[in-house]
């Protein structure tokens, strides 16, 4: 975002709001933006009926804020969980959501499970019809498997990746036209 302001290009409304940018698109009207906020989106529409889910955030960095954007957006509610609990809470508190401590994911009855974490190690109580989406992508992680195992929805980082090249695709074609 820094080297964006430095050359004066516009910064769009996601990047302002999660502090990160994740997409530069130059061309006459240079825009830097974050589409990992409309990949989430993307993806938790899909899930289905977005008004009486509950979303668990296990993570406190980039990629969460970007979560967090997207479930704020949609009108969800949202946990965020992190080791740290003072970490998890000022982030929680930028999007005027809740936090609590790492632990107490197990007994959190979400409909969807975000994993921000680039570990993916925590434990958590899957169940049918409940949805685990993680945002790195590449080897399986144990949480994902356990989801599987359970019956749970799984959603890797590549879709995520896929859904927020979407928006990216977007820019990319307005900034050649």
């Amino acid at each position: 975002m820094s080297w964006a302001r430095d050359r004066r290009i516009a910064i769009g409304e996601n990047a302002i709001r999660c502090g990160a940018v994740n997409t530069i698109v130059m061309g006459e009207r240079p825009l830097a933006d974050n589409t990992d906020v409309d990949g989430f989106e993307i993806l938790l529409r899909r899930i289905g009926e977005p008004s009486r889910r509950t979303v668990a955030i296990v993570g406190a960095g980039g990629t969460a804020r970007a979560a967090l954007l997207a479930a704020q957006q949609l009108g969800l509610n949202a946990v965020v969980f992190n080791r740290t609990i003072a970490r998890g809470e000022l982030l929680a508190r930028d999007f005027e959501f809740s936090a609590a401590p790492l632990s107490e994911l197990p007994g959190l009855n979400a409909d969807v499970v975000v994993d921000t974490t680039p570990s993916a190690d925590f434990d958590v109580d899957f169940r049918p019809g409940q949805t685990y989406i993680r945002a790195a992508y590449g080897v399986a992680s144990s949480v994902e498997a356990r989801a599987r195992e359970a019956g749970a929805g799984v959603v890797d980082g590549l879709e995520l990746l896929h859904a927020q090249a979407v928006r990216q695709n977007e820019l990319f074609i307005q900034a050649m036209t």
